[in-house]
């Protein structure tokens, strides 16, 4: 009967069969198998890998037997009735590669690997497996030596790791975790059946089902050597449908936590250490369809959160575990629904920030402003929420900072929303999803030719710019000339400032005697930038910003700009350098100045 092609992916070279590849192949090669069953049997003494071509749905209807010290990966193949993928039958020593058997489908009366013995073997992985298996995922035969085997995220098979009755397995670490194991009363015996020798077994996390009621099964039946100095733990399972007391017996250091059992399951007095767990009506334990055989978690389960001590890092459906608090009993998390901020982004003129979230939020939980902080990691003023905006959508919201904190130039803020907030499902927003950073650009130093002023209005740059008005200037040009003169007009010294030229009998105070006559008392005209004139103090840059905020300060307490000046200064060799941003109702000017050489 003819068969279905095989290729040799380091060769390009296609057979038909496996027997022909299989002579072709060197250890190491990748074998591609094409649509159809192949009946070819296999004794492999290579490292070999044997999967489908692109496209190509094979069966292997023969089982693949392991007879030498190496390794082999069986993946993404339907495994025929009556077959078991990989038969192992070495006996003449240690193995040190592993075998693995993953992504399979495997249909009735078939098993994933059918073992004599595996001495030492480095690792038996049995991963991400499917099908409807009426025998266990691994069986063995009496008096064999299991060593590094690996049960996990297997959906829908029978049994776990386990034998035909009066034969035991003797186990050096096993891991059977986030499988969902299914019998229909065609197994009477445990589904997880190992005689314990050394090592560590861990069964944690798997569902267990019997789907019929006349027929009890036994989820795990282990049974210790006189001399067995292990450890098993047994946590986080959760079992359906009718079950018999397991049993333990032997000596080593034993956990079966409180909720390894659930549902209907009886305990006997011989296993005593099973007696906490928690019998729950399976109707009661949250699935989103149990009479349908949907044994993911629906939301309030009481499966999420409670398999306190497990381990597994992904559920069966490939979900990082844990999703939320804690790890979930059974072969499922529960996925994080719980909403978070996304991202952020400030706008230009740094008035408000817009934060983003994952799900459409109410508005009602997130538009309160004080409960909203806007803090620097480096030093900038923290930012006051004066009001928040959330958008029609829900998905989200703008905060208006009040103009005296608005986040400084140069730093990095972060945002951080209520607790309190909740999405339309009434998912509370996640703990650690609430927050967002983000960077404020510093503000750009403009360097002009010494020792012209350079005007910029409305991001155009004006070629000249006098003291004298012009016809058909714009209104706000006035104001610009004023705030020339507030920076470039000497401003009284203060109590304690040091002066530039402290020698004579009467040093220069600055100031102006108009000042004296002050609508306001103690307003005085001008910039106390005239102090930096001969100083070459590293803090030079931040005092000259400090004393052309506080000389332009009268500019927004009367309402000329809509925002605080925003200032930056740098040093430049031997020369302090000043930018001035300056915000009117519809306009925008950019001031550079040349201060002078220090």
């Amino acid at each position: 009967m003819p068969q279905p092609n095989v290729t040799i992916v380091r060769t390009g070279t296609s057979y038909e069969g496996l027997s022909l590849a299989y002579a072709a192949a060197l250890d190491g090669d990748v074998l591609e198998m094409d649509t159809g069953t192949h009946s070819d049997a296999l004794t492999v003494t290579k490292a070999l890998t044997f999967r489908p071509r692109s496209g190509q749905t094979p069966i292997l209807g023969a089982q693949i037997i392991l007879n030498s010290d190496v390794g082999i990966t069986v993946d993404g193949l339907t495994i025929a009735t009556g077959t078991a993928a990989v038969k192992t039958k070495y006996n003449g020593g240690a193995y040190a590669v592993a075998i693995n058997i993953t992504r399979c489908n495997a249909t009735s009366a078939a098993t994933l690997l059918d073992q004599n013995t595996l001495s030492q073997c480095a690792a038996v992985n049995v991963t991400d497996n499917t099908g409807t298996l009426t025998q266990p995922i691994v069986t063995g035969r009496a008096g064999d030596s299991v060593q590094g085997t690996i049960a996990r995220n297997n959906m829908t098979c029978l049994g776990d790791v386990g034998t035909g009755p009066g034969e035991e397995v003797d186990v050096g670490a096993l891991v059977s975790e986030r499988n969902i194991l299914r019998i229909n009363g065609s197994l009477t015996a445990a589904a997880l059946k190992v005689r314990l020798v050394s090592g560590t077994l861990t069964c944690q996390q798997n569902t267990y089902i019997n789907t019929d009621s006349g027929t009890s099964w036994r989820p795990y039946n282990l049974i210790t050597s006189s001399t067995w100095t292990g450890s098993c733990l047994c946590r986080g399972n959760v079992y359906i449908g009718a079950q018999a007391a397991g049993t333990f017996t032997g000596t080593g250091t034993n956990e079966f936590a409180t909720g390894s059992g659930y549902s209907t399951f009886s305990h006997a007095a011989a296993n005593p250490g099973r007696a906490g767990d928690e019998t729950v009506a399976a109707a009661s334990m949250g699935f989103v369809d149990l009479g349908a055989g949907n044994y993911d978690l629906a939301a309030g389960s009481p499966l999420i959160d409670t398999a306190t001590g497990c381990t597994s890092v992904l559920d069966v459906a490939g979900r990082v575990s844990p999703q939320r608090e804690g790890p979930d009993r059974g072969a499922y998390e529960y996925p994080n629904d719980a909403p978070t901020v996304t991202g952020c982004e400030l706008a230009e003129a740094r008035t408000s920030l817009q934060v983003n979230f994952s799900a459409a939020m109410t508005a009602a939980t997130i538009n309160t402003g004080g409960e909203w902080s806007v803090t620097s990691s480096d030093g900038g003023t923290a930012a006051t929420v004066a009001s928040v905006s959330v958008d029609g959508s829900g998905l989200f919201c703008i905060l208006t900072f009040s103009p005296t904190t608005l986040p400084t130039p140069g730093k990095t803020y972060t945002v951080t929303a209520p607790a309190t907030a909740t999405d339309y499902a009434a998912n509370l927003i996640a703990s650690g999803g609430r927050s967002a950073s983000f960077a404020v650009p510093a503000l750009p130093v403009a360097v002009p030719p010494a020792p012209v002023l350079r005007v910029t209005f409305d991001g155009s740059p004006l070629e000249s710019f006098g003291m004298l008005p012009e016809d058909g200037e714009p209104d706000v040009y006035p104001y610009i000339r004023a705030a020339w003169l507030s920076l470039f007009c000497d401003a009284p010294a203060q109590e304690g400032d040091a002066l530039p030229d402290p020698s004579g009998d009467a040093p220069y105070l600055g100031g102006w005697w108009g000042d004296t006559h002050a609508s306001v008392a103690g307003d005085a005209w001008g910039a106390r930038l005239w102090l930096l004139s001969r100083t070459r103090d590293p803090d030079a840059p931040a005092r000259a910003v400090e004393y052309a905020q506080e000389a332009l300060a009268w500019m927004l307490t009367d309402g000329i700009l809509s925002a605080p000046a925003e200032v930056s200064a740098a040093r430049d060799g031997d020369r302090l350098d000043l930018s001035v941003r300056l915000r009117f109702a519809t306009n925008r000017a950019d001031l550079a100045f040349n201060l002078w050489g220090v």
